[in-house]
């Protein structure tokens, strides 16, 4: 089970220390969950309101939606860091030498 961690445990003035919350990573899913419920709700809401638009809705429905992209994007980054690194792990390496791979020798350009 993969684990969902805010703050860390750094040490402050005086020797007061904040503490380091770890959520489960269903914990984390079942409160996005909720609130992309509520902003669905909400965006339903100003639709059949009286005075309520579409477009209002949909602003809403874009407005509610992106500080949870932005915050799934910044939890998820550990993830996509290790990806990146395993992905680089197996990539072959036919020398050992951990450089790009090339021609070992420059081609000559021949004079017509």
């Amino acid at each position: 089970m993969a684990w969902v961690c805010t703050g860390g445990s750094l040490r402050q003035f005086g020797g007061a220390s904040i503490t380091q919350y770890c959520y489960s990573q269903y914990k984390m899913v079942t409160i996005a969950l909720g609130w992309l419920f509520v902003v669905g709700v909400f965006a339903l809401a100003y639709a059949t309101a009286p005075g309520g638009t579409v477009l209002g809705a949909l602003l809403a429905l874009v407005l509610g939606t992106a500080p949870l992209a932005v915050l799934l994007y910044i939890v998820n980054a550990a993830a996509r860091r290790r990806r990146a690194r395993a992905a680089l792990r197996s990539a072959p390496d036919p020398d050992g030498s951990r450089h790009a791979a090339g021609d070992a020798v420059a081609p000559v350009r021949e004079e017509p």
